[in-house]
């Protein structure tokens, strides 16, 4: 995947120029030239030929972050998704989704939190930060504390379910990750620790985590074309709520409450204009204070 990031990365320069942003021709353009890598030119082929002229910045930043993040047919299904929405024909709503998109489809789980840690561009980040001279060590301490949840979210997914539901096997699993640990990742030990963790990306689409997140992103594109078909402006709102969903660990489950109390409220029928009070409401205290404050004003709990 490196080689394909790194022909990505040519290619993508041409499509952000404007070099693909032309009336397409009735039969698929060719792909740009820059492209050599034969998975890559087939997605910035599809982005060029498929999307609006004003989209396709977004959709290419986004198909490079699959690439990074997963590969090349995660990639074809950001797109196969996105061809959805923009069948919907509002670059606006286009280009907000395609944006959250990328975002969620590359969820922080411990694998992508291993991959980041053990790349060569942190390390060196680090050294910079720090300001390490040349007759110096530098060592980098990792606190880590995976709880059982993220546990059984790297598990295959039928593993995962059953050890949630267990008894004897979740309490020996829930005593041994009680207490944090410290990994040092510029040690040989610590590095290969991570950097295997972060090799089971390759089996990411069988874990547990992969298919709630599946589950949980196809729900919100469906709440998307739904309010499409009604209020343009409630759609872009409601792709918008995704900015909740972040983070990892104790994070991302409160943001997940929140979110999820906001797509509640769009079943309700609130409006636009009550959607984005509420999600203000939940992006300025982590809480949930004002969230549920604002859910009481409005008669929504």
């Amino acid at each position: 995947m490196a080689a394909s990031l790194k022909a990505f990365d040519g290619a993508c320069d041409r499509v952000q120029r404007g070099d693909s942003t032309a009336a397409p021709a009735p039969t698929a353009p060719a792909a740009p030239p820059h492209a050599r890598d034969p998975q890559v030119r087939s997605l910035l082929a599809r982005v060029a030929s498929g999307f609006a002229a004003d989209a396709q910045p977004v959709l290419v930043e986004g198909v490079r972050r699959m690439l990074d993040y997963q590969d090349a047919p995660y990639a074809s299904l950001y797109l196969d998704r996105m061809a959805a929405i923009a069948a919907l024909g509002d670059t606006e709503l286009t280009r907000e989704t395609a944006r959250h998109l990328a975002l969620w489809m590359s969820y922080e789980d411990t694998i992508r939190v291993a991959d980041l840690k053990t790349r060569d561009s942190r390390f060196e980040r680090v050294r910079a930060e720090v300001r390490v001279q040349a007759d110096q060590v530098l060592a980098i301490n990792e606190y880590m504390h995976p709880r059982l949840q993220e546990i059984c979210d790297t598990l295959p997914a039928a593993l995962g379910r059953w050890l949630l539901g267990s008894r004897w096997p979740r309490r020996v699993v829930e005593r041994f990750a009680a207490r944090g640990r410290v990994v040092t990742t510029s040690s040989l030990r610590g590095f290969v620790l991570l950097y295997a963790v972060a090799a089971m990306r390759r089996w990411r689409r069988a874990t547990l985590r992969y298919e709630v997140e599946n589950a949980r992103i196809e729900a919100w594109l469906d709440q998307i074309q739904g309010a499409a078909a009604t209020s343009m402006r409630l759609a872009v709102e409601i792709a918008r709520c995704q900015r909740l969903v972040k983070g990892y660990g104790d994070t991302h489950e409160r943001g997940l409450r929140n979110y999820e109390a906001l797509l509640g409220s769009v079943r309700r029928g609130v409006s636009a204009e009550t959607l984005v009070e509420l999600r203000d409401a939940a992006l300025a205290d982590e809480h949930g204070t004002a969230l549920r404050a604002a859910l009481v004003r409005h008669a929504l709990v």
